[in-house]
């Protein structure tokens, strides 16, 4: 395998040649989207050394769709199905890059996203995720006009993009893993624990591409759900509850109780349970922000 060497010269400094990176991707059950995620990975204007494809327990064979790329992709299948976490920090605990990137098996990279990262790696960051679009619809963006990601945005919320937007050095990664037992939230969750150490560089570009197929069956499932079972998906709030403070608390957990309230046949029981959880005024801000037309970025 031929691995690209390159460098990123700041103005003010000389070159220093850039660090390995290692690309991550949990797998279940998507043979043909894995096969467009791992090659988007190959493609990259710094190319990775390794490519880890972490096959959580699928009930299709996932190699012959990956078999083609050679020694460029290592594929590890688990005995038992953990989720996408796990099957991370199992991808975290295999490399050997000195930085590591997060790519869904159902999203795409575009070509320069690992140069544009590392370069901001490269200026002391540790961490750094970025903006993208959509894989069908190009032409929607979800970028931010910031430089960095620091404690006070993510209190707010996870605004910013999907695990497909991570990347980081290994060794913080070791230190701060993937949080495998919560059921959602596990990006904005790893991104405040790696905002606890330092702001996470934003890169303010397009640089992955997000299935939304994959988010439709989300919605679908949650339309479905109780308000007790939403609740539930709300562990993320509730494990950051002190660090969030009651008032930002309070509004997640109106955001969680309210989520797809227009698309749901009973609005009310949501409505109440959502006043009588998280409060009056929590509840009136999220839906005032409905009404305003203000919750129509995916939700990742």
């Amino acid at each position: 395998m031929t691995v690209e060497s390159r460098s990123v010269a700041a103005p003010d400094r000389v070159a220093d040649p850039l660090p390995s990176v290692s690309v991550v991707i949990p797998a279940y059950n998507r043979p043909d989207y894995l096969a467009i995620a791992v090659e988007s990975a190959l493609a990259q204007t710094v190319r990775p050394i390794e490519v880890i494809v972490v096959d959580d327990c699928s009930s299709v064979d996932l190699w012959p769709a990956i078999s083609g790329f050679g020694d460029a992709v290592r594929y590890e299948r688990l005995e038992n199905g953990r989720g996408a976490c796990f099957a991370r920090n199992r991808g975290i605990s295999l490399a050997t890059g000195d930085v590591i990137g997060f790519l869904d098996d159902d999203d795409a990279w575009m070509p320069e996203k690992t140069e544009r990262q590392l370069a901001a790696l490269m200026h002391g960051a540790e961490a750094a995720i970025c903006g993208y679009n959509i894989l069908h619809d190009p032409g929607r963006l979800y970028v931010q006009s910031i430089e960095q990601v620091d404690e006070d945005l993510l209190r707010l919320g996870n605004h910013f993009c999907g695990s497909s937007g991570l990347i980081a050095w290994r060794s913080v990664l070791l230190e701060t893993g993937w949080d495998d037992e919560l059921p959602n939230g596990q990006d904005w969750d790893i991104f405040i624990r790696l905002a606890k150490r330092a702001p996470l560089a934003y890169v303010a570009e397009p640089l992955f591409r997000f299935r939304r197929e994959g988010q439709q069956s989300i919605v679908s499932t949650s339309i479905e759900q109780s308000p007790d079972d939403l609740l539930k998906t709300a562990l993320v709030a509730e494990k950051h509850r002190a660090w969030l403070g009651e008032r930002n608390y309070r509004l997640r957990l109106a955001v969680y109780l309210l989520r797809f309230l227009g698309r749901r046949r009973s609005k009310l029981p949501f409505i109440w349970h959502a006043i009588k959880r998280a409060g009056l005024v929590p509840a009136l801000h999220v839906l005032y922000r409905k009404i305003r037309g203000r919750d129509s970025m995916p939700k990742l």
